[in-house]
């Protein structure tokens, strides 16, 4: 036999003080890791320099999710892209 709920001895704007104050600490804990969006380079641009800035992106982008602690997706998101660069015959030495 469950027992009737009883009102606590806490107000509700004690909790929401409390859940904000909670949050607060959890935004401050964020770290955010600075990106660049990726300036796709001419195609009229030499292929081995479209190459570097591609390359370059990538492992900057791989490196961001380790510092995550995101490596599991990011080899999710690798198998994706390997599958996507066999189709376009597009191979980057990164990958």
């Amino acid at each position: 036999m469950s027992k009737k709920l009883q009102k606590d001895n806490i107000t509700t704007d004690e909790v929401m003080k409390s859940i904000n104050d909670h949050r607060k600490v959890q935004r401050k804990e964020i770290k955010k890791v600075p990106y660049k969006k990726f300036e796709s380079p001419p195609l009229s641009s030499p292929l081995n320099q479209r190459k570097a800035i591609v390359d370059s992106k990538y492992e900057e982008l791989r490196e961001i999710f380790e510092k995550c602690g995101e490596e599991m997706e990011w080899e999710k998101i690798e198998r994706v892209l390997k599958i996507l660069c066999r189709q376009k015959k597009f191979i980057t030495s990164s990958i």
